[in-house]
């Protein structure tokens, strides 16, 4: 199992991440899951999504234990990883960290792709909401999240994430490679490790927000932002061979400055406004910004597709490129 994180020592912040006048309580739990409880079975015969039988002996199939719905083949070491047991992970990791009215404030949002095969399950903590404020007198409100990413077709491993989410766009931001942690479908799987990295997300909170407010106070000109982009995220070359942004990254840069002066943000020029930039592509299935979702409108596949987007941006903000650009506080 492969853990991708940075929270060492991050239980002395603990202290500050929770009110110490509520007690913490093992006896409230995070919403139930409603669309994603659902239970994934293997199926002795062996058919495709058609239902057409299939030969091969070192293949099996997957289905929807509630609605008989096909969600994919796996073969070899394959181990079926429920979503019910990666809610159990994460409900211990909260009741042991958070306390009743943070519990209590916990809001769910479920996502998947292909009638399931693809589940994304985020639970949004409004009781820990931060401020972030920007050197032109503007705001925006903070919340801290936790989920996780599972699948039934091969599509990805299992993943815990903790994370925040901005009010103001409603954004889910992504922060970097240590806020997930991953696991194989296989039979070793440690689902209680991945609920101990959870946990140590919670404590080190404030380690997110400090990094968010670092970006909204580092200044950042059009001029530094369009170079990163076109150095990092793509160029195409013209005949007279100028170096020109992709366009995937003239929508992102288009992006940013509607991030930083815009009426509905106004986030002033800076990283954060670069960074919410990259964060809106990765969670909006969006025609007018330019950030549509190939096929989505055929096929189920928005969930998964933005998925992949937030993997591609984690990467971005994680090279030493964009951490340059954050002058630390």
């Amino acid at each position: 199992m492969k853990f991708t994180n940075n929270t060492n020592n991050v239980l002395n912040l603990f202290a500050d991440s929770v009110n110490n006048d509520l007690e913490i309580a093992p006896t409230v739990n995070l919403p139930c899951l409603e669309n994603t409880g659902f239970t994934a079975e293997f199926d002795s015969v062996r058919r495709d999504s058609t239902g057409e039988l299939i030969s091969r002996d070192d293949l099996q199939t997957i289905w929807r234990g509630d609605n008989g719905a096909y969600l994919g083949h796996a073969k070899g070491r394959y181990h079926i990883v429920q979503n019910s047991s990666l809610f159990s992970a994460l409900n211990a990791a909260a009741k042991n960290t958070l306390n009743v009215r943070e519990i209590e404030s916990a809001i769910l949002t479920e996502k998947t792709s292909d009638d399931g095969a693809f589940s994304s399950v985020q639970y949004r903590i409004p009781a820990m909401r931060e401020t972030i404020g920007y050197a032109n007198g503007n705001s925006t409100e903070i919340d801290f999240t936790i989920g996780f990413i599972n699948s039934f077709d091969g599509s990805t491993s299992v993943k815990m994430r903790f994370g925040c989410y901005d009010l103001v766009c409603l954004n889910g931001l992504v922060l970097g490679e240590f806020e997930q942690a991953t696991g194989r479908h296989t039979a070793g799987i440690n689902i209680a490790k991945l609920g101990k990295f959870i946990a140590d997300g919670i404590t080190g909170y404030k380690d997110n927000i400090r990094a968010i407010k670092n970006m909204a106070a580092s200044p950042l000109t059009m001029d530094q932002a369009h170079t990163w982009l076109l150095d990092n995220v793509g160029h195409k070359t013209t005949e007279d061979g100028k170096k020109v942004l992709s366009r995937l990254g003239e929508s992102l840069f288009v992006q940013f400055k509607h991030e930083a002066q815009s009426n509905e943000f106004n986030r002033g020029f800076n990283v954060f406004a670069l960074h919410s930039a990259l964060t809106y592509y990765a969670s909006h299935n969006d025609s007018d910004s330019g950030f549509t979702v190939r096929a989505s409108g055929q096929t189920d596949n928005e969930a998964k597709s933005l998925d992949k987007r937030g993997e591609r941006v984690r990467r971005l903000i994680s090279r030493e490129s964009f951490t340059n650009l954050v002058i630390a506080a």
